[in-house]
């Protein structure tokens, strides 16, 4: 399993940034649970890796494939789902210790670990605001009792980095919200649900929470969504599809994937697993 750099407009690969087999240094890509993370300027991508035994995050140079930082992260035993801050000084991630999920944000200029959650719920798929005042995330807290060990479906909520002040995105109670994504302006989230038995995407306003159903497929889910100043892409069949939120339309590119990508925010690229 390697990670490539994909052209969006043409499905042409540009390069590959790691290879598993001919380097030994890395033993696993996360890459069915978790993509790399673009960073806001389009120049470095962070992946999850496992790196000589142990958890850790790597960034690499997108546009010449160069692997510039290797962050050994100790206080977890594996990570999933790395997204940069806007201001590309930290990463957020999904941090799994003794089979417990938790959401961290590492300072890449300290290497300093910071937990903003502690607890036994789920905490997955962080996705920070283009303004950085919140990060989406996935979590059952809102659905589940652990006292009887009754677990509910994925709700979405929204955390403070600097306060660790959780709200419940409240759009609705039935089905599974899972894999959030940000509009550039920070006052929507997109995001897939089963809510009409089928994965479909959904666009919820924070402010009027208005709640919209972008895509209305029956016989084939939407998996893996990713966002971009230029839209959304998501994954359906094994093929990846572009998808404008405000007219709908969707349109399948010539690149096929196994596992999870990450869009740029600046240019039609894409990273995905092969």
């Amino acid at each position: 399993i390697d990670l490539y750099v994909a052209d969006t407009a043409t499905g042409k690969k540009i390069r590959k940034l790691t290879s598993t087999a001919t380097s030994p240094h890395f033993s696993s890509l996360q890459f069915i649970y978790s993509a790399g993370s673009w960073e806001a300027d389009s120049r470095r991508v962070a992946i999850a890796t496992v790196a000589d035994g142990k958890a850790a995050l790597m960034v690499f140079n997108a546009r010449n494939g160069d692997r510039e930082r290797e962050i050994t992260l100790t206080e977890v035993d594996e990570v999933l789902n790395p997204t940069w801050s806007p201001d590309g000084r930290s990463i957020a991630f999904t941090g799994m210790a003794r089979g417990l999920t938790d959401l961290y944000v590492v300072d890449l200029a300290s290497g300093t670990v910071r937990a903003l959650t502690r607890d036994a719920f789920a905490d997955l798929q962080p996705a920070w605001s283009p303004d950085g005042r919140r990060i989406a995330f996935v979590t059952d807290r809102f659905s589940s009792r652990l006292d009887v060990l009754d677990f509910g479906p994925y709700r979405l909520a929204l955390i403070d980095p600097t306060s660790g002040t959780i709200e419940q995105v409240r759009a609705f109670t039935d089905g599974k919200m899972i894999n959030p994504q940000w509009a550039p302006d920070s006052g929507s989230i997109y995001f897939v649900s089963d809510r009409d038995w089928a994965m479909n995407v959904w666009s919820y306003d924070i402010a009027s929470r208005d709640l919209r159903q972008l895509t209305h497929f029956r016989d084939a889910e939407v998996k893996w969504l990713s966002g971009g100043a230029d839209g959304l892409v998501f994954e359906q069949d094994g093929w990846i599809h572009t998808l404008d939120p405000a007219s709908g339309q969707t349109k399948r590119l010539d690149i096929a994937i196994q596992g999870d990508f990450h869009w740029s925010e600046t240019r039609w690229e894409d990273v995905s697993t092969n």
